[in-house]
């Protein structure tokens, strides 16, 4: 913890200090969840229930007009307070100390009747391993991302895409228990989903072991997905085409910063068994693709195998399949709402918490 850290982490420690702080930030329009990342991110433990309870107590105290620095002890206001309002004080979905809850919670809370529009599995250096589904809620300009991680939850409107994130080590194991089960039965009453993206980079071997191993016979043989884009700045090329084969969709697209692996034979055979069932699939670089690439990929594959018609670009490698028409390649994938949430924020409305 820095110094300038530590010294807030200790002035919250001061019952005056913190209650002020607190009244500040109901003040400010925060909410509870707010006030606690603001407490969270000076390295105050707010994971402590007691914290958490204080936190609410309070909000709910300045609700009824009782503006002021509380100095009574918790235990003091808590007995000032009607037993049976205490049972719902801390919503049970932000309890830090049931590390299942969030996800679980979360997912129950969705609308039966809404369709889920896009779904992104992520994992990225930049953020702590996590799992996040983006699911399109409805037609209003607004909706909330959640991003959970150690000292709270960061919200921030988005437009048309809700997102549920756990981003906690700790949590991934958990998060693709409840998404798995959550599309088990999800599947069993509904159609499938529009768009699917897979994140991850640099942890992505036990990312994806986990994720091949969880959702492959779930998914074997459905059209659960109408368009894949499996993205990966720095995993082997044939690490990506495992996790796309898990897959039976339309349009396959796989985006790397560049295509250093030569595993047109792997590809091939895949072709060959029919592993990548699709119609359209892209093999899509941020960098130019050389040419001695290029040359690797036509000497095995060439210009067309089986029913598939293959182009040659320069960042790009296209199959499409013979009834398709080429010119749907750069179409099948890009734009996408979920894509952009943790690079950049575009038309997104207010940012996170500071």
């Amino acid at each position: 913890m820095s110094e300038s850290n530590q010294l807030s982490s200790d002035f919250l420690k001061d019952l005056k200090n913190r209650r002020t702080c607190i009244l500040y930030e109901f003040l400010r329009n925060k909410n509870e969840e707010e006030t606690l990342i603001e407490m969270a991110k000076t390295g105050f433990e707010v994971e402590d229930e007691d914290v958490r309870k204080e936190v609410y107590l309070l909000f709910r105290r300045f609700k009824r007009g009782r503006l002021g620095v509380e100095m009574e002890t918790l235990e003091k206001l808590l007995e000032m307070e009607p037993a049976e309002s205490l049972n719902d004080l801390v919503p049970k979905e932000f309890d830090f100390k049931d590390k299942s809850c969030f996800f679980r919670t979360q997912l129950k809370r969705l609308p039966k009747a809404k369709i889920i529009k896009e779904i992104e599995i992520y994992a990225n250096a930049d953020f702590p391993v996590g799992v996040m589904i983006g699911i399109h809620q409805n037609d209003s300009r607004e909706c909330v991302y959640y991003h959970k991680c150690n000292n709270g939850v960061v919200v921030r409107y988005l437009r048309n895409i809700k997102h549920l994130v756990s981003n906690n080590l700790n949590y991934q194991d958990v998060a693709l228990d409840d998404v798995y089960n959550f599309l088990n039965e999800w599947m069993q009453q509904r159609e499938s989903i529009e768009f699917l993206k897979i994140r991850a980079d640099y942890m992505e071997a036990e990312f994806y072991k986990k994720l091949d191993s969880k959702f492959r016979e779930l998914l074997k043989d459905k059209n659960f997905v109408r368009k894949l884009n499996v993205g990966n700045l720095h995993s082997k090329f044939t690490t990506c085409l495992d996790m796309a084969s898990i897959f039976k969709c339309e349009e396959m697209r796989i985006e790397m910063n560049a295509l250093k692996e030569d595993a047109s034979e792997y590809l091939k055979q895949l072709f060959e068994k029919n592993e990548l069932k699709t119609k359209l699939f892209t093999i899509s670089t941020s960098q130019k693709i050389s040419e001695s690439m290029k040359d690797k990929y036509k000497n095995v594959i060439g210009d067309e195998f089986r029913d598939f018609l293959v182009k040659y670009e320069e960042n790009e490698i296209v199959f499409t399949k013979k009834e398709m028409k080429p010119s749907t390649s750069k179409q099948s994938t890009s734009g996408s709402s979920c894509g952009g949430c943790f690079s950049k924020q575009t038309d997104s409305g207010p940012s996170s918490p500071k």
